[in-house]
């Protein structure tokens, strides 16, 4: 599991296609200690199916040299439940 503002300011750098994995460094971490988080078929596809030059995950709107705000991702995850065929979920299991 992983803070909010930790998916949203996550570099594409930080996933690992090969190894459906997600690696968060320690000095973004609230504890300092790196996490190596698995990736679910679902969040593997995002990370796959994401496009453009960003280096972010969740890009800025209308800016994608900065990441996107913790508190703007919730309308793009409520989007992208349905297409990733994730069960219903309440936000705050994301």
């Amino acid at each position: 599991a992983c803070r909010l503002s930790e998916a949203a300011a996550a570099p594409l750098a930080e996933f690992h296609e090969r190894d459906a994995l997600w690696v968060l460094p320690g000095k973004r971490a609230k504890n300092d200690r790196e996490h190596r988080l698995p990736l679910s078929r679902q969040a593997a596809a995002l990370v796959k199916r994401r496009a453009g030059d960003s280096p972010w995950l969740f890009p800025m709107a209308g800016d994608a040299d900065r990441p996107m705000r913790s508190d703007h991702i919730h309308t793009p995850l409520r989007e992208a439940l349905p297409a990733l065929k994730v069960l219903p979920l309440s936000l705050i299991h994301i």
